[in-house]
């Protein structure tokens, strides 16, 4: 499927959405060969997560759902958690970006990464930090070449991860 990003649609999800979101990452994971590189969030992990200021989105072509992300204000156990020297409270982590196997190759990652550079300024963010699983290397490549740098690998509950951090003052 050929995309015009300029055509692109953006809706902020609520709660009521949650199984909608959840129903289309299952969707983006059946395509993958490693679905776990996407994250295991839970219903309730994500209705708290919107409890704490979290934003869900949905990125739609042509009515169509294409694309997903989530952003997530860092908490200072986050940082810590990933050793950075951030100010928490100035600090937006990217959740995954979903993208539907049939919009891969449109750019849709890079332009949802954009998106949520914007959204996060406007809310004040200055930094952006997200992780992807080290042997994601189409993952890798698009977040280095939307600016992010390569801070530490990292054992967690969920698997290994690459952190990765950039400024977006």
């Amino acid at each position: 499927m050929k995309i015009n990003l300029k055509e692109i649609e953006i809706l902020s999800l609520e709660e009521k959405d949650i199984d909608e979101y959840l129903k289309f990452i299952n969707q983006v994971k059946s395509t993958m060969e490693h679905p776990e590189w996407l994250g295991d969030f839970s219903k309730d992990d994500l209705s708290s997560l919107l409890n704490l200021g979290s934003r869900l989105f949905f990125f739609k072509y042509h009515g169509m759902v294409v694309g997903s992300s989530l952003i997530i204000p860092a908490r200072e156990k986050d940082i810590h958690k990933f050793e950075l020297e951030l100010p928490y409270e100035k600090t937006m982590d990217y959740g995954p970006e979903g993208v539907l196997a049939e919009a891969r190759g449109n750019g849709l990652q890079l332009f949802i990464l954009q998106k949520m550079d914007e959204l996060s300024k406007k809310m004040g963010y200055q930094y952006a930090v997200s992780t992807v699983h080290p042997d994601n290397t189409f993952c890798i490549r698009n977040m280095e070449k939307h600016g992010f740098h390569y801070h530490q690998t990292k054992e967690f509950t969920r698997g290994v991860r690459n952190i990765y951090q950039k400024d977006i003052k």
